[in-house]
């Protein structure tokens, strides 16, 4: 079986395919097995790996401190919070 391999490997390496690791412990597994093995684990999607990091605010100081004599300094940065 092994010469098989071997010479089947040698005729399709021009395809870019290479033989498998000889001596491997690998068994053939039926797809039902293998289905049920994969679909009984927990897929956990953790979006903190895909998602990119958020900018940090920057606060501009020049719109906290603006300056409208009618307004109180309290009353001036909660319109500006709010894009007022």
């Amino acid at each position: 079986m092994s010469k098989l391999q071997d010479s089947y490997a040698a005729a399709v390496a021009h395809l870019g395919i290479e033989r498998g690791i000889k001596f491997s412990p690998a068994r053939h597994q039926k797809i039902r097995q293998y289905y049920t093995a994969v679909n009984s684990q927990e897929t956990v999607l953790d979006l903190n790996l895909w998602l990119p990091e958020p900018e940090p605010e920057e606060t501009d100081l020049g719109q906290l401190l603006c300056y409208n004599p009618v307004l109180t300094p309290s009353t001036r940065c909660l319109q500006n919070a709010k894009g007022l």
